[in-house]
């Protein structure tokens, strides 16, 4: 299945990439940083030792890695083939294979449950399902949803089991480095899970709770251990945010987005409901389908009196539901109500950073084990050829046809003549500038760097971070450069005269050179006149080589 949703991929698997915004180069950049450091302890030279703190983006300040999706607990597998084959494939990889293990992670805890062909069905409607498409297009760390369904199994395995216990809590200490978001998503879900199970199942839940809550403790502390490195960068390294990162209120889950097909989705994909704010199309996951919902039902009336699992399953989709309305609360774009629950959890500290909308995938795990139990309990060939027809009809409404995938615009600059032209270390200033942008092409810059083995420093960057300026920052501050050519954008460069203060300013902050691409998208002037007139500014001659030009500032004489 993942090999027909990422056909298009398979065509340029080095050179391509599924992404409607541009969150893919920051993920790019990350495995190719984790490569670079993991090779520096191996004795590969590089400028950076830590996996967590950066200064090869957003030089020289750096950036705060333990709170951007740096993506370590995935980057790390795949070090031995961005060695060999580079962070774009790497990536590609990760993408492609992300469905298939949140689908394996699904189906195995179902066969808790049930035999293998509804524990297959569940795990295909999870890995495949709207959401973790629509993830895979810009947030590889949230379509990597195989630890929501682990969590539930290993806590069913330790209530039974001591040996779990460590397993359990080196799959908690992982996820730290995959994504803290979905931990924190996953913690609340559990949550909801526990008081569902209690409602439901309490006979079950009063037998096993005491070994539950004991070994789930010590498997919470494992975890911790575990994510020691990150939490201390996270609280006391700098360049943190020092406020919530993204606005409360925007990204929510429209009561109507359940039976609003994605834009993805093989059958009325691109339908949109009003939004308070423009959304990028990773972000919208919440479909299910009627068909589904109906499906469900019929699980919730068949099973509810014999299956605890599933009445506990129906109990935790809907409170999690619920929660992913946010606050307020919306029916097809119009609020409906100012408050909703979840604006409890905003006022929480950390977890007032969860966006709302991305608690769904705990509710597609929630309708997924719920059609598992239903097909399981369809004993009768025409009954559980039926339900069958019906799940497939299912996948087949909320799974994605194959996806449209971009070529990345890549100067043979950095990949032929890079290290022959620039020292390694060099701190360089990019045009066009990695911005904080839900559109394509926003940070490409950041994968020039990766492909050329992260053999520069880059001034710019695109990351989450704070200073005493501004609580909350999404990209490095514009210099005074920057400022000036976009102030001018679509007409004339500005002259030599104007640019020099910029171009002081830039050699007198340590950059070495300044790096403009020919064909780099967003440049505010066309790069042949910024790179005449930023190299007259420099008292230099800009040189041209595999589509860039290239200004070497001089330092030596005072900048």
């Amino acid at each position: 299945m993942s090999a027909v949703v990422y056909a298009e991929l398979f065509g340029g698997f080095g050179s391509r990439v599924f992404a409607d915004n541009d969150d893919s180069s920051l993920f790019i950049w990350w495995i190719a940083h984790t490569a670079d450091v993991v090779g520096g302890w191996l004795g590969r030279p590089t400028f950076d030792s830590s996996l967590l703190y950066t200064t090869a983006m957003n030089a020289p300040d750096g950036v705060n890695g333990a709170w951007n999706t740096s993506l370590v607990g995935i980057g790390l597998p795949l070090v031995p083939i961005t060695w060999a084959f580079g962070p774009i494939v790497s990536y590609n990889l990760a993408i492609v294979c992300a469905p298939v293990v949140s689908a394996l992670a699904a189906a195995l805890l179902c066969r808790r449950f049930t035999a293998h062909l509804p524990a297959f069905f569940a795990g295909a409607l999870y890995g495949f399902s709207t959401y973790t498409i629509a993830q895979s297009s810009g947030h590889l760390n949230l379509a990597s949803a195989a630890f929501p369904p682990l969590v539930v199994l290993l806590m069913l395995l330790i209530a039974r089991d001591r040996r779990w216990t460590v397993p359990f809590g080196i799959v908690l200490g992982w996820q730290f480095y995959i994504s803290t978001e979905l931990l924190a998503g996953t913690f609340l879900a559990v949550l909801v899970f526990a008081a569902s199970a209690s409602m439901s199942a309490w006979s079950h839940v009063r037998a096993s709770a005491p070994a539950v809550l004991r070994r789930g403790a010590i498997a919470a502390v494992i975890g911790l251990v575990i994510a020691a490195p990150l939490l201390f960068t996270m609280w006391f390294r700098p360049n943190a945010p020092r406020e919530a990162i993204r606005p409360h209120g925007v990204w929510n889950t429209d009561v109507l987005d359940a039976v609003t097909p994605g834009h993805y989705t093989r059958i009325g994909g691109g339908a949109k409901l009003p939004r308070i704010e423009p959304i990028d199309p990773s972000e919208l996951g919440g479909y299910l389908s009627a068909l589904w919902l109906v499906l469900c039902l019929i699980a919730v009336i068949v099973l509810w009196k014999r299956s605890p699992a599933a009445r506990t399953a129906a109990l935790t989709g809907a409170g999690v539901w619920v929660l992913s309305l946010g606050s307020p609360v919306l029916l097809g774009g119009e609020q409906v109500l100012p408050l909703g629950p979840f604006r409890l959890v905003e006022l929480t500290p950390v977890l007032g950073n969860i966006l709302p909308m991305r608690l769904m995938i705990h509710v597609v795990l929630a309708c997924s084990v719920l059609s598992a139990l239903l097909m399981e309990r369809a004993r009768a060939l025409p009954v559980r050829a039926l339900t069958g027809a019906g799940l497939a009809g299912v996948l087949v409404l909320t799974t994605a046809a194959p996806v449209p995938a971009r070529d990345l615009h890549i100067p043979a600059f950095y990949t032929q003549s890079i290290h022959d032209t620039i020292p390694a270390g060099s701190l360089v200033k990019t045009l066009p500038r990695p911005r904080a942008w839900a559109y394509p092409r926003a940070d490409e810059a950041m994968v020039w760097q990766a492909v050329s083995g992260m053999h520069y420093r880059e001034a710019g960057g695109y990351f989450i971070g704070g200073r005493d300026d501004a609580p909350v920052t999404y990209a490095a501050p514009a210099d005074s450069l920057d400022i000036l050519l976009e102030e001018k954008r679509g007409g004339p460069v500005p002259s030599a005269a104007e640019l020099q203060d910029g171009v002081r300013e830039l050699c007198g902050g340590g950059v070495d050179y300044i790096l403009i691409a020919d064909d780099g998208f967003y440049l505010p002037q066309s790069a042949p006149d910024i790179a005449q007139a930023v190299g007259e500014a420099a008292g230099v001659t800009p040189q041209h080589t595999g589509g860039v030009w290239m200004i070497k500032l001089n330092k030596e004489q005072g900048c």
